[in-house]
């Protein structure tokens, strides 16, 4: 049991032997098998080759569509920021005339202060005039009592 069995050969010399009847006819047979390999061969490498023209040729005509885009998406973009732009411009004229326009704190701080002298002014000026009226009235009093003295006093 622990020896070699019918069926496999047990060295180099004995594969070589049992090789050796099969050896001229796998020699024959080698250049039909030969052409018959660069012929398949040639025939991959042509189907190849059109396939690979064919994808460059979708590539090219992709790349081609993808550029057209880009261009298009360029021009647009550039149209985008000369409308941008061009508002931007506009803002900055408005602002600027504005800000001309436009009083500052110490412009109102100014008027306030002057509203507010003039309001001083005018309580002073309504008092005063409060005074002169109560005068006037006091006056008129006084001037009728004169009169109701005068009367009383002339002989008639």
């Amino acid at each position: 049991m622990g020896g070699l069995s019918d069926k496999q050969p047990g060295a180099k010399a004995d594969l070589n032997a049992g090789l050796e009847p099969v050896k001229p006819e796998l020699r024959s047979g080698m250049p039909a098998s030969k052409s018959e390999i660069q012929s398949e061969t040639q025939s991959i490498k042509t189907e190849l080759k059109s396939e690979i023209y064919d994808i460059r040729t979708e590539i090219k005509v992709y790349f081609n569509k993808l550029d057209n885009k880009l261009d298009s998406a360029k021009s647009e973009l550039r149209e985008d920021i000369k409308r941008v732009s061009l508002e931007a411009e506009k803002i900055h004229s408005r602002v600027n005339r504005i800000e001309e326009r436009m009083a500052t704190k110490d412009d109102v701080n100014r008027i306030l202060n002057a509203i507010d002298k003039f309001a001083a002014d005018m309580e002073f000026y309504r008092k005063k005039e409060l005074l002169r009226a109560n005068l006037i009235t006091e006056h008129e009093d006084k001037l009728k009592t004169h009169e109701h003295r005068l009367s009383l006093l002339e002989p008639k």
